[in-house]
């Protein structure tokens, strides 16, 4: 290999680590806007759900543990719900669920299908 040879194999790998570099700094602007963002879109869900309880809606903590050894599940379901004021809660107090391909409870199913079948004016999943 001649020595114009090497030397232009030289300047194309000073140029593409070149381009990685400003390829990198772009991906931490990119990474640092999506953080900003995200931060921002908790603060508005927030301001939300304390907007809905004060005008009475009911705040629901759902947590289903996940029973399985099947990797294409993603594990515990966890999410808040907000409720109508009109909506009786109370037959899930204390309840606690369960999914998976190890076993599904009988709660989890009741849920599902409670949920299904109410009117979706009458509830928000929050996240």
């Amino acid at each position: 290999m001649t020595n114009k040879k090497i030397k232009a194999i030289n300047n194309r790998i000073l140029a593409n680590k070149s381009r990685l570099k400003k390829i990198n700094e772009r991906l931490a602007k990119i990474k640092e806007r999506q953080a900003k963002i995200k931060e921002r879109q908790s603060e508005l869900i927030q301001a939300y759900v304390e907007e809905k309880t004060a005008a009475g809606w009911q705040k629901f903590h759902f947590f289903s543990d996940y029973y399985g050894s099947h990797p294409e599940w993603d594990g515990d379901i966890e999410c808040t719900f907000l409720f109508h004021p009109s909506v009786d809660l109370s037959r899930w107090d204390g309840v606690e669920f369960s999914h998976g391909s190890r076993g599904q409870s009988q709660a989890k199913d009741e849920w599902d299908d409670w949920l299904d079948e109410m009117d979706e004016d009458l509830y928000i999943e929050v996240d």
